[in-house]
């Protein structure tokens, strides 16, 4: 099988250079043209219906880039359960088609048909039918380990669409095929998957009842329709209303499979579509089952994403072409800064008519006018003169 990641395509392809081969459907579900690629063995073309919207070929763009991002233990989930797209096919400019792989052959398996044997995908919907109606068409007769580990098979690709994010609505019987001797799934058309919720698919028989159609849908229908799947292929009842009884049977004849049955439950009983628990708890309550029924060498579930979280991988993708490693650079040296200078507060303004502070002179102090201390001396020396002069005259 040739990896999603290494396949023959870009990312766009031009609708002249595809040599169409044998079709497969017309005028299914949003399909006007499934066939097989002449030029490319082992992929197929889907053509479709109407010139689709630009925010369509964003999407579509986002799927295609999208198993780069993923661990190896993931791509190898994405690659052997889901036939997802390689490359968008235009025309005129303008998105026409998908080029996507075609279904492995272990999926192709030997039935007895009213008009005679023939090799063919057996949808899932076979495997919500009883033991009896399976022998009638030459399909052996499942027990609950087989029933259990394609129920597991199915639940982990819709685990992985749920962790990253991505809303796929489509579940329906139509749109999976299943192996009794892989006892494995293959989900197709997911060319049509959103990261984030989209208008709701009619799917007849697989309606939410917390979801009216017309309305936009989410993860919680995925969990809704998921579960509904999986409560009719382990007890192989067909109408919804009556599931829930029959995993109430089902847990008590068979008690390793209670915890599946409760979560089953649990996702088609919630009154709010909030209240339907995560695909992943389904996932891991089948491995439990599987292993307490004697199932040895499970694949363990895959590491929940680093970084962002579930929508961390939604808006940071890149198209394939883009994808390039920047060259590292050594850092040239920058130049010192230079220092800030440092400014003075401004003098407050001095009032009209006096000069500024280093214009105005300083007053030098002056002596009183008087007499000198010389002068003094000699009036009192003569003074004393006087005074003896006149003691003389009188005596």
């Amino acid at each position: 099988m040739t990896s999603l990641l290494d396949g023959p395509f870009q990312q766009v392809e031009r609708r002249a250079g595809l040599v169409l081969g044998t079709t497969l459907s017309t005028h299914r579900g949003q399909a006007r043209l499934v066939c097989l690629l002449d030029s490319h063995p082992g992929w197929v073309y889907k053509e479709y219906h109407d010139v689709r919207q630009q925010a369509a070929d964003t999407q579509l763009d986002r799927l295609i880039a999208f198993p780069a991002r993923l661990t190896a233990a993931e791509q190898t989930i994405l690659q052997t359960g889901t036939s997802w797209p390689a490359s968008r096919v235009v025309a005129d400019r303008r998105t026409v088609g998908v080029i996507m792989p075609l279904a492995p052959d272990s999926f192709t398996t030997a039935v007895r048909l009213p008009s005679g044997p023939q090799s063919m995908l057996l949808p899932i919907d076979l495997l919500a039918q009883s033991d009896v109606a399976l022998q009638r068409r030459a399909i052996p007769a499942q027990s609950t380990v087989d029933r259990v580990l394609a129920c597991l098979s199915l639940v982990t690709t819709a685990e992985l669409l749920e962790r990253h994010g991505i809303v796929y609505l489509d579940w329906s019987y139509a749109n999976a095929f299943w192996s009794p001797r892989s006892r494995a799934v293959y989900v197709i058309d997911v060319d049509g998957s959103s990261f984030g919720p989209r208008k709701l698919i009619e799917c007849p028989g697989w309606e939410d009842p917390l979801v009216p159609m017309g309305s936009t849908g989410g993860n919680a229908v995925d969990r809704y329709r998921v579960a509904l799947m999986v409560g009719r292929c382990l007890t192989t009842v067909r109408p919804a209303a009556d599931v829930p009884a029959a995993l109430t049977r089902l847990a008590s004849t068979e008690p390793r499979l209670r915890d599946v049955c409760r979560r089953v439950a649990s996702a088609l009983g919630a009154t709010v579509p909030g209240g339907r628990p995560p695909i992943a708890e389904l996932a891991e309550a089948l491995r439990t089952a599987a292993a307490a029924l004697g199932v040895v060498g499970l694949a363990p579930a895959p590491p929940p994403p680093t970084g962002n979280g579930a929508g961390h991988n939604v808006t940071e993708w890149k198209s394939l072409a883009d994808r390039r490693v920047p060259r590292q650079r050594t850092p040239e040296p920058q130049p010192a800064p230079e220092p800030v200078p440092v400014f003075e507060p401004e003098p407050e303004p001095l009032p009209v008519g006096q000069p500024e502070p280093w214009t105005r002179s300083v007053p030098v102090p002056t002596a009183e006018p008087g007499l000198s201390s010389g002068a003094v001396a000699a009036l009192v020396f003569l003074g004393i003169v006087l005074a003896f002069i006149l003691l003389a005259v009188i005596f």
